[in-house]
C-alpha cells in the first residue's frame, strides 16, 4: 500500500527528480520468445536472422516451435522449463505460452515470468492473444519488482509481444512477422546499454522538453525516460510500435515514414486522498509524433500540413460509468506545450484546446507551414498533468483506461493549373489506449477484442482524398 498523505496544494506543472538507474553489464545475453500453441500464421521466413556476436537465442515449446525458431535464428537452443531458474541473468527467453502453462499453470508460468524480469531478461511473446500476452507481461514485471499496480497497452496487437525493463521502466514493443525479431532484440541491446552507460542522475522535467515542442525535431520524452534518466519519483511504462523491424516505426509508404511513441508515468510518492476520502495517484501521459517525409514527396509538391494530438480521459471515464472499468484517470490541470509558435527550420502553430472538464479531453494541432526537407525529422511531443481515482479504494483492484488518438495529415502531392489547384491528402490515425491496473488479478477483468484491429497493427486507419480549389482567372 502506497504512504498515505494529504493533498495541501493545488497540481500545477510537475518537475520530476530523476536519478541515474544503474544495472550491471550483461556479457551472455539469451532471447526468450513466448508463443501460443495454436500457432499465427506468418509468412515463411526465406533467410535466417543475424543476431550481433554475443547474443544467445534459448527457446521452451515442442520441438516443432523449437525447430521453427531455429529456422528464423539458427543459434536458437532448446531451453527446459525446470531450468528457468537457473538461466543466466541478463536473459531474453523463448517460451511456447500454452506450452509452459500447460506444464506449470498459469500462476507458476507467470511466477516464471517474473523470475525472468527479476533478472533483466527480454521476453517476446507469441500468441494468438496479443492482450492477454500483454497483460500477463505486465502483472509478472509487478510481481517481480513488488510493485502493486502495472500498464498495459490494451489495444495492442501482432504475433509477437515483447517486454523488457527493470524496476523504473517497463516498455512493451510488438510485431507480426518473426523476421523483425532482430528489431526488437536490437532495440533492448540500445536501452540496456544507455541504462548502463549515462553519467550522474540529474533533475528533469518533461514540461521542460515539451515546451520546446516547436522545435525541430522535438525530443522524444518516453525515450529520455527510458534512455537516460531513472526515476526515484516514478515508473515509466512504454509502448513502441515496430513496423518492418524498426522500433518506433508505426508506417511507411511511398511518402514517407510515420513513427510515435506513447508512455505513462506514474508517481510512486504516496496516495493523495481527495475530500470524499477517494484515493489517487499522479500519472503524467505523454506521446511523440514524428514524420520523416520522402524524396517523391517533396518533389511532388507535397508538404506536412498537420499534427494532432488528445489525451483522452473522456474514453475512460465513459467505460468506468459503463462498468467496463472500476476506476478512472482525470486531468488535474498541467499540461504542455501550450498554444505557441516557433520556426526551427519549419513554422510551427501549436494550438492548445481543453474539450471541458477533467474527464474530458486534451487536444493540441500543430499545423506546419513551409516546405519540408526529404529524409528530416519532423516531430513533436506533448503530456498532461492526471489523477488516477482509485475508487475502488488501495485494497481492491482497480482498473482505469485512458486513450491517446494521434494523427498525421499530409499534403502528399500538389498541382497548380491558372484557374485551380488540386491538393491530395492522406491521414493516417491511431487510436490507442492503455489499461491501468492496481492490485492487478490473476484474469483481466478488462475485455479488450472492443479495440479494432488492422491489417497493420500500428495504426488503426489511413484515409486518402483530394481537394479541388477554384482561383479566379482573368480574361
Amino acid at each position: 500500500m502506497g504512504i498515505m498523505l494529504t493533498r495541501l496544494y493545488a497540481r500545477g506543472g510537475i518537475t520530476v527528480a530523476l536519478i541515474l538507474a544503474v544495472i550491471a553489464i550483461i556479457t551472455v545475453i539469451m532471447v526468450m520468445l513466448i508463443h501460443k500453441g495454436s500457432q499465427p500464421a506468418y509468412s515463411p521466413v526465406t533467410q535466417p536472422i543475424t543476431l550481433p556476436s554475443g547474443v544467445s537465442v534459448l527457446v521452451i515449446g515442442p520441438p516443432s516451435f523449437v525447430e521453427d525458431v531455429g529456422r528464423i535464428i539458427p543459434v536458437a537452443e532448446s531451453f527446459s522449463v525446470d531450468s528457468i531458474q537457473e538461466s543466466p541473468a541478463g536473459s531474453v527467453v523463448i517460451v511456447d505460452w500454452d506450452y509452459l502453462v500447460n506444464q506449470v499453470g498459469v500462476k507458476g508460468a507467470v511466477s516464471d515470468l517474473s523470475i525472468l524480469f527479476k533478472q533483466n531478461d527480454f521476453m517476446i511473446v507469441y500468441s494468438n492473444d496479443s492482450f492477454l500476452a500483454a497483460y500477463e507481461l505486465g502483472r509478472a514485471w509487478a510481481m517481480a519488482n513488488g510493485v502493486n499496480f502495472t500498464a498495459i497497452p490494451a489495444g495492442v496487437v501482432g504475433s509477437f509481444v515483447a517486454a523488457f525493463g527493470d524496476s523504473k521502466h517497463l516498455t512493451y514493443t510488438s510485431f507480426n512477422k518473426p523476421t523483425e525479431l532482430l528489431g526488437a532484440i536490437a532495440k533492448y541491446l540500445e536501452l540496456k546499454q544507455s541504462w548502463q552507460g549515462t553519467g550522474q542522475g540529474y533533475s528533469f522535467s518533461p514540461t521542460r522538453v515539451l515546451l520546446q515542442s516547436n522545435q525541430q525535431p522535438t525530443p522524444d520524452p518516453c525515450y529520455q525516460y527510458g534512455t537516460q534518466e531513472g526515476s526515484s519519483n516514478g515508473i515509466l511504462f512504454d509502448y513502441l510500435p515496430q513496423y518492418n523491424g524498426v522500433t518506433g516505426e508505426a508506417y511507411s509508404d511511398g511518402n514517407g515514414t510515420f513513427y510515435y511513441d506513447t508512455c505513462i508515468f506514474i508517481y510512486i510518492y504516496g496516495i493523495y486522498y481527495a475530500a470524499d476520502g477517494t484515493p489517487s495517484m499522479d500519472v503524467v501521459p505523454a506521446v511523440w509524433i514524428a514524420y520523416v517525409p520522402s524524396s517523391t514527396m517533396v518533389n511532388n509538391g507535397g508538404y506536412i500540413n498537420y499534427y494532432v494530438g488528445t489525451i483522452d480521459h473522456e474514453k475512460g471515464y465513459e467505460a468506468y460509468e459503463e462498468g467496463i472499468t472500476n476506476s478512472h484517470i482525470d486531468f488535474a490541470g498541467g499540461y504542455s506545450p501550450g498554444s505557441a509558435s516557433g520556426e526551427s527550420p519549419l513554422t510551427v502553430n501549436i494550438n492548445y484546446e481543453n474539450t471541458g472538464g477533467a474527464t474530458v479531453n486534451n487536444t493540441w494541432t500543430f499545423t506546419f507551414s513551409g516546405y519540408p526537407n526529404a529524409g528530416q525529422t519532423y516531430s513533436v511531443a506533448y503530456m498532461d498533468d492526471s489523477a488516477w481515482m482509485l475508487t475502488q479504494g488501495t485494497n481492491n483492484e482497480n482498473t482505469a483506461l485512458l486513450g491517446n488518438e494521434i494523427g498525421v495529415n499530409l499534403v502528399t502531392s500538389a498541382q497548380y493549373y491558372v484557374c485551380f489547384d488540386i491538393l491530395n491528402y492522406e491521414y493516417m490515425y491511431v487510436n490507442f489506449t492503455w489499461l491501468l491496473i492496481y492490485n492487478p488479478g490473476q484474469k483481466p477483468t478488462y475485455n479488450a477484442t472492443t479495440h479494432p484491429t488492422t491489417s497493420d497493427p500500428f495504426i488503426t486507419g489511413i484515409t486518402s482524398y483530394s481537394q479541388y480549389i477554384p482561383i479566379p482567372c482573368i480574361g
